[in-house]
């Protein structure tokens, strides 16, 4: 960008062109909205306050399960449903198919806890045939 030189007796600053900046913002702004994922996948969850507005002799509350992938003893990972404990894919996807797929599954990780056993815990909650899993990052 050339900048001219003012002159000794000017006082007006020097300005700069700005219609290529606003250019690319626009250019940002469109690729964003275009790119953007505009679905709330928690929204499709069954919550337990909608099944206790149904009323206390309307059967049993519909609440998703939580599995907690944490660090295991030995360095490797230990997956916890309630009082559940499984230690590897296979097993995990086993106590997982015994459940209702209906309510959904959070997977809750520990931020000890390797990557592996986070993409084990996703795996076997797909493999088990739920469809509503939602990761939650430990805080």
């Amino acid at each position: 960008m050339k900048f001219l030189r003012r002159a000794a007796n000017s006082r007006r600053p020097p300005t700069l062109p700005v219609t290529s900046l606003i250019d690319c913002v626009f250019l940002l702004l469109i690729y964003f909205l275009v790119t953007a994922r505009m679905t709330n996948e928690e929204g499709r969850l069954t919550a337990s306050l909608a099944a206790e507005k149904q009323g206390a002799g309307s059967g049993r509350v519909s609440v998703p399960q939580v599995v907690s992938v944490e660090p295991g003893p030995d360095g490797g990972v230990r997956f916890r449903i309630g009082e559940r404990t499984a230690t590897d894919r296979e097993s995990l996807r086993s106590v997982l198919g015994m459940l209702s797929v209906e309510e959904g599954v959070f997977i809750k990780v520990s931020s000890l806890a390797p990557v592996a056993g986070a993409a084990d815990a996703l795996q076997a909650a797909k493999d088990a045939g739920f469809t509503r899993i939602n990761y939650v990052p430990a805080k």
